[in-house]
């Protein structure tokens, strides 16, 4: 039984390494950025732990229905659609942590001078006064 659900499961996995690999780097990377960045670094930490363990999750328990198949009483085709939903919505979850990780703790950047105008631009038209305009 364990030989003919680890092969496959292992097949699986080294297709899937090439991501496994980046979940495996965003948690190190949000270790280490823990003291600079918290709030980021714990979404990420957090977004990156659900997709590596819903990545290896629904790869087991779609190997575990398949080589179960004869046993289960309900169809396949309606288990595995379930677990298809199930993994879409932990992706979806995991998507929106890093969302707001990306955009969290972002101050609106200080601009000097008019409101919404940047120093090295020159001003519009319709911020100069009337007496200020050049005659043309």
């Amino acid at each position: 039984m364990a030989d003919g659900f680890l092969g496959p499961l292992l097949t699986q996995l080294l297709s899937h390494s090439p991501m496994l690999l980046v979940y495996l780097l965003g948690i190190v990377l949000a270790l280490a950025f823990m003291r600079r960045c918290p709030g980021p670094s714990v979404l990420t930490l957090i977004a990156m732990v659900l997709l590596l363990a819903t990545t290896i999750g629904m790869m087991s328990l779609q190997m575990f229905i398949i080589h179960r198949a004869r046993d289960i009483d309900l169809s396949i085709a309606h288990i595995m659609s379930i677990v298809a939903v199930v993994g879409v919505v932990i992706r979806a979850i995991a998507m929106g942590l890093l969302l707001a990780a990306v955009f969290s703790g972002r101050s609106r950047p200080r601009v000097a001078g008019v409101q919404g105008q940047n120093q090295n631009q020159p001003p519009l038209a319709a911020e100069i006064k009337p007496e200020t305009r050049p005659n043309a």
